[in-house]
């Protein structure tokens, strides 16, 4: 769609074309304007003078006629020269000439100016020296020029002198180019004709020479060295207007000196009266259509630059590319000749405007041509995408296989009808005599195309490389020296083509640097070039070659053409290269995409024995399979990806929301974010796919580099490649080599090397070794065989096999130095080595010069010794070399050829046979050369050249990852054999996060492998030492990049690898202490079966039996299992009885958990309902969506709500699936976790009871002791209501049964899951309390606190009730409470039978001396009592303070693995604890023991033996600004700031789950043996003295040893002397002293590392860091003072800046919240700048290094001959590089501040906009951002403003609060839509080089009628625009629905509101910051 600027441009274009009306007339008479010959007197044939308009000129005869130009007026463009408008210019040059003035013809691009100045010197036989100006030029080229003739140095006199010196006339062009500090040395010469030379002779004036002549004999005008100036001598300069076009503007005093005349193109009456003359034939109306276009666009452009037109006019049509002045003319030669051609096809050969990057452009251009009919309407242009789909049969096609062969000689060529096309344009264009430039995209076959061409003529063709640090003068001669020392100049391949008429192919003109090929215009137009060795090259059958010196006149051949080979421009800087002068040197021919059908139809022709054809024409609907035809089957999988590919990069793709696999179209034109597959490497991966199909998939992710494609375009490919077949290929590999991965071998013989299984599963690679001659250049290395090395090496050896170059690609340090080096050593190839880096230069990529005895020595570089000598080259940091450099290895692999600094030329020998008697001085490549390049991947953080971008298509890529966990172990164990196997893993996991972290964009640094081998080697080698301190030698790099440190720390702590601060890191075991229990007391007697206990109480019972019926089975698809991202070891620098903890890793609110037999951890969840499985050893999950499938079977309309607010509880059955209770439908559900089954089982309950009013459900719900304050039991109760079901799970696990009770109901339910039968008792007694004692009894508490048993025989259908009398002593509380009750059965060390064991809120534990299982009897209960259990008067006397707090008891838990009894209690905060004495409040202050915590009771009833783990208290999250507001309706317990326990399990292997409501989960290990044995282990691996014991620390071995002390003598009076101190001015470092502030290890004042201060400040220099201990030492006083000083500094800053404390706190929040995301995007934002404003080689310095190009001028004693490092300097008017336009629309609606508190979607979007001000701070050169909001009230609410960003925390904390404002107040409705069209066209109204609009949105769409294709519209509506959106919220799957109707890249969808900042960071590193 055409934006508002191109629109505007069109109307623009379309009015000038409709007022055109012919030229305008001169005033003065036409008729005058006629050129007269005077003839002369002695010849006829001549004439003495000429007169033009009344202006005469004398005529000399030349004594050089061959620099007299000639152009015939018969010729088709000299006839333009004898036109009344150019002879309007002659006569202003005759008067000049008449005034000896010299002359400016200033005009557009194009070769009329110079026709003009060469008709005039024709006409007046004046001798003409010309030169090309560009950047290179230097003084030497325009007055004298040092050469070494016979030993000697001669100056060479230049154009400027010989024209000054012989009266010629001298004409430069281009004067725009030249640098500005050259063009001054002609100041004097054109002023006052003087000039000084470098030989020491002296120009003069012929009038000044003449009175010098008069008072000095010519002896001594001699010896002055005095040289007249020829009074005929003049100047013609040749330039274009700057700005309009680039280049630099005139000097003033050089433009001072000139006359200007300004040369616009011909006028369109004359171009078609010239048409008519010469090409009668063609049609008039035609031509006329492009001359109106033409005249009507240079109008357009004139006024735009006098600045008539508006400004949005200005911006585009100023950049339109002119139209060449020759275009008419050109295209009535070609239509004159080829008559049927087609003109739409000839004006896009000689206008090349489709090739402009400008979109704007391209489309107004078009628009205004299709309204001449000179081209098809837009919307007709392209071909229906719907098309593409549906590929036609390969046979339909065309195709013709030629002899030409490539390079490596394995494919001919293929011509389709596409490429006929183009064959026979490029054919018209040479018959009629033009130049040409093919455009393509990088592999689309040009080379080859015109390879092609040039054999179809029966022409030769030689290749020149065209790279950045090419000069001008390069592209024509190059400076050498012979044998004899002397300096030659050896032409260039351009000018051998010109001269034998070859086809001179320039590979690459894109590359060059501005205005550098512009030196060709006159070999181009006129075929004629003024060389550097003197010599003038010029066209055959010129009318002076004949005459004058022909030794000095060298003849062009008239076959001679040029070809120029280009990839299409870029918008900004230097790819944008394809200006209006290149556009009229060519005839451009445009190679589009070849579509898929034709790119099959090649790939059928190369590959036969593929059947490409046949797949393709086949009408079967169902595809091979993958076992049966492997071959077929990867065919048939490749043309489906590649038709996939197609469409969605024609039509705009993303993922589907809906099927697996799907493919959705999205509008829009952004599919051309997806890769693209060339031809070349289509061809690649088919000869791999044709000799071993298996490895199609992994050659094409190779090829695509799958791996390092941005995270949304990667997945869209994946869908692709799974869609498409391929995927089912790479899985079928990847198993085979996993079940296979001991058995794959390298086996190496003395005449091969093999790779493969012995089993021939996977088929063994074979390769024959070589024999070398020089056995010193194989490389010997050290190689472990690990299965990830092995198999790449495998598949390394296939493509030497196939004869193919290679490139290893990946991070650093994955070894692929050692898998190139590996696979050489293996084969016995010779290797040459060549290291890349900035410096390198094409030069010395292939020769080194040197200088012996005063000649130039070229040495061999390793590429050339590879090349002669058939070695293998190894280039290493391909990617760090310039993209210049590396290009020239594309024309080596791909052309066949290079030509070298000293004149040989490497070409392949398939070329030498073509190149008949051309073989001079040529180097064949030997057939044994290959070459194997290592590059780093592309992007942040290597910031190199995209080396796979530019030449990755010419090698079989490989990806190197590192290696996989497995055969990482593998590789450790080989380094570090004696290192333990645990420490090993730790590293490999941490390392395999820190990677995961690096793809997900979350770390830049990619840990490789090379740092994990580091590491193990000094462990190996100093098994002393800590792992804290060989881990560090590797992250001491991050140590002053504190957010990272901290960053790094959580992730070490989550594998337990210990991260130091510095080189001491302190360790500590704080384990609980073991204590003695106290000594049982006798508290109670229960007598069983005493019907007289409760005489009143007869219970009557009921019980009925049935089947469970299952309703059903659902099977649901298994989710992939993820990283547990959260986990943190609990044992690094102390190590206590948490193993490790981490937080539930899904959204939704924790209510139960399951641990099944096999260690599954099972974790259930509500809103949404899933099941949250953790399998061993907990570092992965994966989620069972429950609730929906739930909800399908239910098929209730309200069951997603009622199932939302009444959650299922969980238990774990004997075969490791587990059970849901739902009890709001009397349904239990089966999940079998193996076979992914879901059977429901509906239960058979009471009638009556079946519409209770509602239904919850627990079993493993903590219940607090009724002793807290009524307001901390509300909050912390989690028991059922009245008339609730609850589920008991404690049989699961033992008997595989599930029972149910209601709390004060009379039914009881026994679910028996091995025999699916269902019991159900009911009884007239209420139930209070439900105590399973096995599986048949239970121990049943009634509502009047009775007791009794009941035993239900399930054989007999009979049940038993048993009362039970309880006598206990009324002055000790220890009836076992409802809560509190817990029975198992144990052997006890006093007794040999089972006895059992119960608990109250009062004791540590009750042991009864036998089992509670028999109908009648007594048993004793012996208690051990708790302080409080004894009932005791206030008034008592005080006793000493205990050390800890109790707490209040949750539950107890016998755990049968390891023979104890768990009790949790909880502990109130200290204010809080109502069970402590009052009188003790104030005694009280041990500070670690006065805030809420849990701790664990281990009572070990053996040996009656206590231990007390306290556990961590899980903090909630930290406070926002959102939440301030609220903090007064913040809940009790929310306010204690602990998370809740609501369960706690056993684990299979002794192990204590602990589960909090916050979804944390931590695992502790109780069992003291166990616990013994890992501190033992823990000690070896952190480094410590195994024999050293004790809980308060312990520091590594050398901390005594190493400490640094410090004598202070002021430690004494610190308290009293805080102060800032002084400021010492001299900046030097102070250690102690008390004196100056800054300082360092001291006290009392402002310092760094020091004891104690106000507060920290350093002064730049070393920190001396005093021990913990000497901290200790200061006093509390010093302390407080210190804090206080501190504060009071704090407020201070904050007073500058006008900010509250408040503030303060509330932006430091949220700072820490994203300053890890801040400190990576602005790591992003210094790269793309450092790399932007990288420095290059500048060339012609007279200081700096010894240029190696200008060796040779060097020993003739120029200047100009040196390099330095430096800022390019750009041409004005060149479109340069302007700040990037940012415009972020955020979404503050009113629905942001609603749902804030159910996702903190407002919160995140505050740190969003906090990221971007903080991370753009600094950056305002490179981008201008504006912030604006939208809500329902208004479209677009001015945040931040243009160029106005805010200056400080304040104010940036400032726009958080407005944000909140109006997200708070303002009214419901939406206006995304509305701001996003404002964006996109605000965005645009200053110029930019690029825009970005980021919109952020809730996806609240549907609610106010907006069409997600209306978003869309308005993100594409302007194609100069970036925009995208982002979701940060959802109804229901609103946002992906949208995101599917999208173009790809353009919508994000971000429910995790966590991962915000992060995505955003994604898409803007992207996008914003280039490619970085």
């Amino acid at each position: 769609m055409a934006s508002d600027a191109s629109l505007k441009a069109l109307r623009r274009l379309r009015h000038h074309l409709t007022l055109l009306t012919g030229p305008v007339e001169d005033e003065s008479d036409v008729s005058q304007l006629s050129i007269q010959y005077t003839a002369g007197d002695d010849n006829p044939n001549s004439y003495k003078s000429v007169s033009l308009g009344g202006v005469s000129l004398e005529v000399l005869e030349p004594q050089n006629p061959e620099l007299v130009p000639s152009l015939k007026p018969s010729e088709p463009y000299g006839i333009q020269l004898d036109v009344p408008e150019v002879l309007r210019h002659l006569k202003w040059m005759f008067q000049k000439a008449k005034l000896g003035q010299d002359m400016f013809l200033l005009g557009p691009p194009g070769p009329l100016r110079r026709w003009i100045a060469f008709r005039f010197c024709q006409i007046t036989k004046r001798e003409v020296e010309y030169l090309a100006l560009t950047r290179d030029t230097t003084e030497s080229d325009l007055k004298q020029r040092r050469e070494i003739q016979g030993g000697s140095v001669k100056y060479i006199d230049q154009v400027a002198v010989r024209a000054a010196i012989h009266g010629r006339i001298l004409i430069l062009e281009g004067l725009e180019k030249c640098e500005r500090n050259v063009l001054p040395v002609l100041n004097n010469l054109l002023e006052n004709r003087e000039m000084h030379l470098e030989d020491g002779r002296f120009l003069v004036s012929p009038k000044r020479f003449a009175q010098i002549q008069k008072t000095h004999t010519p002896e001594q005008i001699k010896a002055l060295g005095l040289v007249p100036v020829h009074p005929r001598f003049q100047v013609i300069a040749l330039g274009l207007p700057v700005p309009r076009f680039e280049g630099n503007p005139l000097d003033p005093p050089l433009r001072s000196r000139f006359q200007a005349r300004n040369v616009n193109a011909l006028a369109s009456d004359a171009q078609l009266a010239i048409i008519r003359h010469m090409y009668p034939k063609v049609d008039p109306a035609t031509v006329s259509k492009i001359v109106s276009f033409a005249e009507a666009l240079n109008r357009m452009q004139q006024l735009t630059s006098a600045g008539v037109q508006s400004q949005d006019d200005s911006l585009h049509i100023a950049r339109m590319l002119a139209l060449p002045p020759t275009a008419a003319v050109d295209a009535a030669r070609l239509l004159g000749q080829f008559p049927g051609t087609d003109i739409r096809d000839i004006l896009t050969r000689v206008y090349p405007f489709e090739a402009r990057p400008d979109e704007t452009e391209v489309i107004a251009i078009r628009s205004a041509l299709a309204s001449l009919g000179l081209l098809l309407p837009v919307d007709v242009a392209a071909a229906p995408a719907s098309t593409l789909l549906d590929a036609p049969d390969v046979s339909s096609f065309d195709i013709q296989e030629t002899r030409l062969e490539s390079v490596a000689g394995t494919f001919p060529f293929v011509e389709t009808d596409e490429s006929a096309s183009t064959l026979a344009a490029l054919a018209q264009d040479d018959d009629v005599g033009f130049d040409i430039c093919v455009i393509g995209e990088q592999g689309s076959g040009k080379s080859r195309l015109v390879q092609r061409f040039a054999s179809s003529r029966h022409r030769g063709w030689r290749t020149m490389q065209m790279y950045r640090d090419m000069t001008a003068r390069d592209l024509l001669q190059r400076r050498a020296t012979d044998e004899t020392g002397d300096t030659v100049w050896i032409n260039s391949p351009l000018v051998t083509a010109a001269i034998q008429g070859d086809i001179c192919v320039l590979d690459g003109v894109h590359r060059l640097g501005p205005g550098t090929l512009s030196v060709l215009q006159q070999l181009v137009h006129d075929r004629q070039a003024q060389l550097c060795d003197g010599r003038l090259l010029t066209a055959a059958g010129a009318s002076h070659t004949s005459h004058g010196d022909n030794s000095k006149v060298v003849t062009i051949h008239p076959r001679f053409r040029i070809a120029a080979l280009a990839t299409p421009p870029t918008k900004i800087g230097r790819g944008n290269w394809l200006s209006s002068e290149i556009s009229a040197m060519f005839h451009f021919h445009l190679l589009r995409d070849v579509s898929v059908a034709h790119k099959l139809a090649i790939l059928d022709r190369l590959f036969p024995h593929m059947r490409i054809a046949s797949v393709i024409s086949s009408k079967s609907q169902s595809s091979p399979s993958i076992s049966s035809n492997h071959m077929q089957y990867a065919v048939s999988s490749l043309v489906k990806f590649l038709r996939i590919l197609e469409s969605a990069r024609k039509k705009g793709m993303s993922p589907s929301a809906g099927g697996k696999g799907a493919i959705a179209p999205a509008g829009g034109d952004s599919g051309s974010e997806l890769p693209k597959v060339s031809l070349r490497q289509l061809i690649r991966v088919c000869k791999r796919a044709s000799q071993y199909p298996e490895d199609l998939a992994e050659a094409l992710e190779d090829t695509l580099l799958l791996k390092f494609l941005p995270t949304a375009v990667r997945d869209v490919i994946v869908q692709m490649l799974e869609h498409s077949g391929i995927l089912a290929l790479q899985q079928q590999q990847d198993k085979l080599y996993a079940e296979n991965l001991d058995q794959l071998r390298i086996r190496v013989t003395e005449t091969a090397v093999a790779i493969g299984t012995d089993t021939n599963s996977i088929p063994a690679v074979s390769m024959p070794k070589h024999h070398p001659k020089n056995a010193a250049l194989i490389p010997k290395i050290t190689f472990f065989e690990i299965p990830n090395h092995v198999r790449l090496l495998r598949e390394m050896l296939k493509d030497l096999i196939l004869s193919e170059h290679i490139l290893l690609i990946g991070n650093q340090g994955v070894g692929k130095n050692i898998l190139a080096d590996c696979l050489l050593e293996m084969l016995r190839i010779e290797r040459e080595y060549i290291q890349l880096h900035r410096d390198t230069t094409v030069q010395t990529l292939t020769l080194s010069p040197s200088i012996q005895n005063g000649v130039i020595v070229w040495e061999d570089s390793p590429l050339i010794r590879a090349v002669v000598h058939g070695r293998t080259l190894v280039i290493d940091e391909a990617d760090k070399a310039p993209l210049e450099v590396v290009c020239v290895l594309k024309g080596l692999i791909e052309d066949g050829e290079m030509l070298l600094a000293d004149g040989r030329r490497i070409m392949h020998p398939t070329r030498l046979a073509a190149q008949e008697g051309r073989n001079e001085n040529v180097i064949p490549i030997h057939a044994g050369f290959k070459m194997i390049v290592l590059a780093n991947r592309p992007g942040y953080p290597f910031l190199g050249n995209n080396f796979f971008r530019e030449c990755g298509d010419c090698f079989a890529v490989h990806v190197v990852n590192n290696p996989d966990a497995e055969s990482e172990l593998r590789l450790l164990k080989s380094y570090a054999p004696s290192v333990d196997l645990e420490i090993l893993q730790r590293l490999i996991s941490l390392f395999g996060d820190l990677r995961e972290m690096v793809d997900r964009g979350v770390l830049t640094y990619p840990y490789s492998l090379r740092e994990l081998v580091n590491i193990s080697k000094h462990i190996q080698a100093f098994p002393g030492d800590s792992l804290a301190q060989a881990i560090d030698n590797v992250f001491h790099f991050d140590t002053y990049d504190t957010q990272l440190r901290e960053h790094l720390a959580q992730v070490f702590h989550r594998h337990g690898v210990p991260l130091a601060a510095g080189d001491l890191f302190r360790f500590e075991v704080q384990l609980a202490e073991a204590r003695a229990l106290p000594e049982p007391v006798h508290t109670s007697v229960w007598q069983l079966g005493n019907p007289a206990a409760h005489p009143d109480d007869e219970i009557r019972s009921t019980l009925t039996q049935a089947a469970l019926v299952e309703k059903g089975r659902i099977k649901f698809e298994p989710k992939p299992w993820l990283q547990v991202r959260s986990r943190i070891q609990g044992r690094i620098q102390t190590f206590t009885e948490e193993r490790f903890q981490w937080r539930l890793d899904v959204a939704g609110h924790t209510e139960s958990v399951a641990v099944t037999p096999d260690g599954h951890i099972c974790v259930l969840t509500s809103q949404p309902l899933q099941l949250v499985v953790y399998k061993p050893p907990y570092t992965q999950f994966r989620v069972v969506p429950i609730g929906d499938h739930l909800t399908a079977f239910i098929r209730n309309p309200e069951s997603s709500s009622i199932l939302a607010s009444h959650a299922p509880t969980l238990a774990a059955l004997q075969d490791n699936s587990v059970v849901l209770f739902v009890a709001a439908f009397k349904m239990l559900i089966r999940i079998d976790l193996s076979a992914n089954l879901l059977i429901p089982y509906e239960l058979d309950l009471d009638p009556e009871e079946k519409n209770a009013p509602s239904f919850s459900v627990f079993g493993n719900k903590i219940h607090i002791n009724n002793n807290l304050k009524r307001t901390l039991q509300r909050e912390h109760r989690t028991g059922p209501s009245a008339f609730d079901l609850k589920m008991v799970d404690s049989l699961s696990l033992s008997h595989n049964r599930i029972v149910f009770c209601r709390n004060l109901g009379n039914e009881l339910v026994v679910l028996d899951m091995s025999k699916n039968t269902q019991l159900v008792l009911r009884m007239t007694a209420a139930i209070f309390g439900l105590f399973p004692l096995d599986g048949d009894s239970f121990l049943v508490r009634s509502r009047n606190e009775t007791w009794f048993i009941v035993k239900l025989l399930a054989a007999k259908f009979t049940v038993h009730i048993v009362p039970i009398d309880v006598k206990a002593d009324p002055q000790i509380r220890s009836l076992p409470s409802g809560n509190g009750v817990l029975l198992h059965n144990f052997v006890s060390a006093a007794h040999e039978a089972p006895s059992t064991v119960l608990n109250s809120a009062f004791t540590y534990a009750q042991v009864m001396d036998a089992q509670v299982r028999g109908l009648e009897g007594a048993t004793n209960v012996v208690s051990f009592l708790r302080p409080s259990a004894k009932r005791s008067e206030t008034s008592a006397p005080l006793k000493e303070a205990p050390a800890q707090r109790e707490g209040q008891l949750v539950l107890s838990q016998f755990l049968p693995k390891s023979k104890q009894l768990l009790n949790l209690c909880f502990v109130p905060p200290f204010e809080l604890d109502i069970d402590l004495d009052p009188r003790l409040r104030k005694t009280m202050r041990e500070e670690a023991d006065m805030n809420a915590h849990y701790v664990l009771e281990l009572i070990d009833l053996k040996s009656r033996q206590l231990r007390r783990v306290r556990m961590t208290a899980r903090e909630v999250a930290k406070k926002t600004i959102l939440d301030m507001a609220a903090s007064a309706q913040q809940s009790l317990w929310s306010q204690m700031n602990v998370a809740k326990v609501i369960s706690v399990r056993e684990m299979p292997n002794g192990d204590v789950l602990v589960l909090h409501d916050d979804g944390m989960m931590s695992i502790w290990e109780v069992d003291p043996s166990s616990i013994q044995q890992q501190l033992n282990r823990w000690k070896s691996l952190m480094g410590l003295n195994p024999a050293g014991e004790g809980a308060k620390g312990m520091d590594m071995q050398e901390k005594d040893r190493l400490r640094l002390t410090f004598e202070y003598d002021d430690g004494a009076k610190t308290s009293e002397q805080l102060k800032v101190g002084k400021v010492d001015a001299s900046g030097r470092g102070h250690k102690g002293g008390n004196t100056f502030a800054g300082g360092s290890g001291g006290a009392g004042t402002a310092g760094a590392g020091g004891r104690s201060g106000p507060f920290r400040l350093s002064d730049g220099n070393d920190i001396y860091q005093v021990s913990q201990e000497e901290k200790e030492q200061v006093s509390r006083e010093v302390t407080a003072a210190a804090r206080e000083m501190a504060k009071k500094a704090l407020a201070e800053k904050l007073a500058a800046i006008n900010m509250s404390e408040h503030e303060a706190f509330n932006y430091e929040q949220m700072m820490n919240a994203i300053g890890q995301d801040i400190r990576q995007l602005r790591a992003v934002l210094e790269a793309a700048q450092a790399k932007s404003r990288e420095r290059t080689w500048l060339k012609l310095e007279t200081q700096g290094e010894l240029d190696e190009n200008r060796l040779v001028d060097g020993i003739t004693g120029e200047r100009n001959v040196y390099k330095r490092r430096g800022r390019e300097n750009p041409y004005q008017g060149m479109m340069q590089e302007k700040p990037k336009r940012l415009r972020f629309v955020m979404d503050i609606s009113a629905s942001m501040y609603r749902f804030n508190n159910e996702d903190k979607r407002l919160n995140r979007l505050l740190e969003v906009t906090l990221m971007i001000m903080e991370a753009l701070q600094g950056f305002e050169w490179k981008y201008q951002y504006s912030i604006v909001g939208h809500s329902g009230d208004s479209a677009e609410i001015l945040l931040v403003d243009y160029g106005k960003p805010p200056k400080n925390a304040k104010e940036r904390m400032k726009i958080l609060e407005k944000m909140v404002a109006h997200s708070q107040t303002s009214g419901s409705g939406d206006n995304t839509t509305k701001a996003t069209d404002l964006a996109v066209r605000d965005v645009v109204k200053e110029d930019s080089d690029e825009y970005f609009v980021f919109v952020f949105s809730d996806a609240n769409l549907s609610r106010y009628g907006i069409d997600p294709a209306t978003i869309s519209t308005k993100l594409v509506a302007d194609p100069r625009v970036n925009a995208f959106i982002v979701f940060i919220a959802t109804f229901a799957d609103e946002a992906a629905r949208i995101k599917a109707e999208m173009p790809l890249g353009k919508a994000h969808v971000c429910l995790d509101t966590s991962a915000l900042p992060f995505t955003f960071k994604q898409i803007f590193m992207s996008t914003a910051t280039g490619d970085v």
